[in-house]
This record gives C-alpha cells, sequence and structure tokens, in this order.
C-alpha cells in the first residue's frame, strides 16, 4: 500500500497540471481536448517512430542516508535487464516515448 500512494500522486501530477495550465475552457471540453492530444501523441509515436530504443539499465541508485545498514545491505545497485522502445520528437521539439523495460530491483 506504501508504493501506492507516491503513485498515486504522480498519476494525479500529471492528469491535473496539464489541465491547470489550459486556457478556461469549462469541463468536459477541456478534458476531450487534453485527452485527444494525449492520444493522439501516443498514436503518432507508436505508428510513425523515428526511433527504436534499446534500454539497458546499469545503476541503481538508493538514498543510503535513508535507511540503516542492515536494509542496505539487501539492496541490488547493479540491475540486470532491458528495455525496447520507440521514440520520436513532435512539431515543437518535444521528446515522446513509448517503452517497456524490465529488470532486477531489491526486492
Amino acid at each position: 500500500m506504501q508504493r501506492l500512494f507516491p503513485a498515486l500522486w504522480v498519476v494525479l501530477f500529471l492528469v491535473v497540471s496539464p489541465l491547470h495550465a489550459e486556457p478556461k475552457v469549462y469541463g468536459e471540453q477541456r478534458i476531450h481536448r487534453w485527452w485527444d492530444a494525449v492520444t493522439d501523441d501516443i498514436a503518432q509515436t507508436w505508428e510513425q517512430p523515428d526511433r527504436y530504443d534499446l534500454y539497458l539499465p546499469f545503476l541503481s541508485w538508493h538514498a543510503r542516508f535513508m535507511y540503516d545498514k542492515e536494509k542496505t545491505d539487501n539492496y541490488n545497485e547493479m540491475p540486470w535487464g532491458g528495455g525496447l522502445g520507440v521514440s520520436r520528437y513532435n512539431d515543437e521539439g518535444n521528446w515522446s516515448a513509448l517503452f517497456a523495460m524490465m529488470f532486477k530491483d531489491s526486492h
């Protein structure tokens, strides 16, 4: 349950912050415009990628000052794994990517 809260905050931030940045358009119009922009960007990235990406994780950083030695001794700081993705730069110069990654974490 403790791991779920940070993920929920990230999702909430990603959903709310673009809506806040929009000019004043009421309710459903704003949500539809935002949702259409997100889905169009995802579709275009998937269908017309500029690059095919390979991800190779080689280092995991853990905040050692936050935990005692017994806990940090169990950490895996050299994760094995990898990932594949597609990416592109849009007309505004923003980078969009879709990727999947798997690696061996500490727990």
